[in-house]
């Protein structure tokens, strides 16, 4: 019984699509019979004659690999090379050359072409390798930049949430206590907050290219959700950590209006000092902030048993080298975060922990 073939049975070779400019016919007919398929690559041929014709073709964004030659009717030389990898520097170029353009292929390699070819020494074993290999590094090139290109944007995404969530915080909070209190001090920073943000806006009007990019979608919160006073008084203590002046205070008011006996903290530093001198039920903390940032206030906290309840604050996303230390705290908030989402929080957290001391 014959084996079975492993190519026809368990995957498709992959396409390379070869553009050969060149205008000896002789020349393209031995390059069209040296390039046989083979079970890992199946080439798929076009020809073209001058440079006019090629840089047509590649403008329809159908070749993988150009097989280019240097000495063409209406280009000569390294202008060549250059007139294409100006236009076209995502595909792979190979330089065909003579034995006297030695010195041109050498210069083409270093401006960016991926391997060159001497008429004359070709055979279906090194052309068939060349093509291969720099169709690889280009696709291995491609890959890397679209790795670049996704990491710059969602640092830019972070960088973009954050900022926003500062005013959009201040806001929420504004509108819950504006509910609860009647207060006109709360319209003034509302008015602040709003100029804040259309100045944010009129920035990023000026950043092109990422119009379609939806940062904000996870992170901004109803600011209209309402919160109704609690009766009684709450006899729970929570220190409140975050850099931000407007959001600190809001934070404050917003719990005391439910009761909470809440203190006010701008940095770690102050934090720990607090921490030193009081006893609290529960510590809301910023993660990024100067001096001491979140993280390593918490790790100092829990390194010396301090017993409380711990949540972080953030408007960023979480990134990996503080994944861990997130995952141990006994929550997170998302910054903008409305005061009813905030209160039912809070109030779920503290019934969670009385039902865990009881068992």
């Amino acid at each position: 019984m014959e084996p079975q073939s492993h190519n026809k049975n368990n995957y498709s070779p992959t396409t390379i699509r070869i553009l050969i400019v060149e205008d000896n016919p002789g020349d393209v007919r031995l390059l069209k019979e040296l390039l046989t398929n083979g079970d890992l690559y199946k080439f798929e041929l076009v020809h073209k004659e001058n440079l006019k014709e090629g840089l047509e073709y590649l403008s329809e964004g159908k070749t993988d690999v150009i097989l280019l030659d240097l000495s063409l009717p209406d280009s000569q030389g390294f202008n060549t090379f250059h007139k294409v990898n100006n236009k076209f520097s995502d595909v792979s170029i190979v330089v065909l050359t003579g034995v006297d353009d030695y010195g041109l292929a050498i210069k083409a390699m270093k401006e960016g072409a991926q391997d060159y070819l001497v008429k004359g020494d070709i055979d279906e074993k090194l052309l068939t390798r060349s093509l291969r290999y720099s169709y690889e590094r280009m696709q291995a090139k491609k890959a890397l930049t679209k790795a670049h290109t996704l990491k710059n944007i969602q640092q830019l995404a972070a960088a973009v949430c954050h900022e926003f969530s500062q005013p959009l915080q201040t806001l929420s909070g504004c509108v819950s206590l504006l509910e609860k209190e009647n207060d006109k001090k709360y319209i003034n920073i509302s008015q602040k907050m709003i100029s804040k943000i259309t100045e944010l806006l009129a920035q990023l009007r000026d950043i092109t290219d990422i119009k379609k990019q939806k940062y904000l979608s996870s992170q901004i919160l109803d600011l209209r959700a309402s919160s109704e006073n609690k009766n009684g008084e709450n006899k729970k203590r929570i220190l409140i950590v975050d850099d931000e002046q407007s959001v600190l205070e809001l934070l404050v008011q917003g719990l005391k209006t439910e009761g909470y006996n809440v203190d006010g903290a701008c940095d770690g530093l102050q934090a720990l000092d607090l921490v030193n001198s009081n006893k609290y039920d529960l510590i809301i903390s910023d993660i990024n902030m100067p001096r001491i940032p979140g993280t390593t206030l918490f790790n100092m906290i829990r390194a010396n048993h301090y017993p409380s309840l711990f949540v972080f604050l953030t408007g960023y996303s979480v990134s990996d080298d503080i994944e861990e230390t997130i995952k141990k705290a006994d929550g997170i908030l998302n910054k903008p975060v409305n005061f009813q989402y905030l209160f039912e929080f809070v109030e779920d957290l503290f019934q969670r922990n009385v039902a865990l001391e009881r068992v």
